[in-house]
């Protein structure tokens, strides 16, 4: 795959930013699925490409794979005016649509995330749910609500100090959309020794309370790269964006 790395200016977050993107090399003859590819709290753009096979399991893949900068910001729409939700579910599609022969069609659209890039995964497909065919996530933020009380993580930076928990919290927003005509598929894994695990569980419970196609898994591993890298093969298998394994 061809590997790009490109700076633009966003206007929902006012400044230069950057992405890296794969897309298939040789001519295309249809349109692409597209994956957005998220980062976590710690991380940047760079890491799935550094940390992971990704670009040797996508080798022979018709897709394109956008990979943005999140910041520290849990792709949300932050006290300091630099709008990350909405430049990731609005303005960036748009731009990438532009930009690569993608299909528009929600079952050819997806996204997934590790850590903070799980949470803003889940939080972009269950706010739009007919926006997304599928999403994958891997030790994923679940209970940002517990964070933001307990101070465990600094979700306060992007949330402020009276967040609208209407639009933040996980739970609220599946009981929402498990109404929506048209759902994605849901992937989920956390290793058995990550310090979210429990969290992961417990929306585990909530998310299989309602009535979508979700698909919990879970094993050895701890909040480290190696078990991402182990693990990102079967959520691109899940959202069939490789052959199965």
């Amino acid at each position: 795959m061809a590997h790009m790395t490109i700076t633009r200016k966003s206007g929902a977050l006012g400044r230069e930013t950057q992405l890296h993107i794969l897309a298939p090399n040789g001519t295309v003859e249809t349109p692409l699925k597209v994956l957005y590819l998220l980062h976590g709290l710690s991380d940047d753009s760079t890491c799935w490409t550094r940390f992971t096979s990704l670009e040797s399991i996508l080798r022979d893949a018709e897709c394109v794979v956008v990979m943005p900068e999140g910041g520290r910001s849990f792709y949300n729409d932050t006290p300091y005016r630099e709008c990350y939700f909405t430049y990731l579910t609005q303005e960036l599609p748009k731009w990438i649509q532009f930009m690569f022969p993608i299909s528009k069609k929600r079952e050819d659209t997806f996204i997934a995330g590790q850590s903070m890039g799980g949470y803003g995964s889940l939080k972009a497909a269950l706010t739009y749910p007919e926006q997304y065919g599928g999403v994958a996530v891997l030790s994923s933020v679940c209970d940002v609500r517990r964070h933001f009380e307990d101070e465990s993580l600094p979700v306060k930076v992007a949330f402020g100090e009276k967040p609208d928990w209407s639009s933040l919290d996980l739970y609220t927003l599946a009981e929402k959309a498990n109404f929506a005509p048209e759902k994605p598929k849901i992937y989920q894994w956390c290793g058995m020794s990550d310090f979210l695990y429990e969290d992961n569980k417990k929306f585990q419970t909530h998310m299989e309370s309602l009535s979508f196609d979700y698909h919990f898994c879970e094993g050895e591993g701890d909040h480290m790269w190696k078990y991402w890298d182990k693990e990102v093969v079967k959520a691109l298998s899940f959202l069939d964006l490789t052959k199965k394994q």
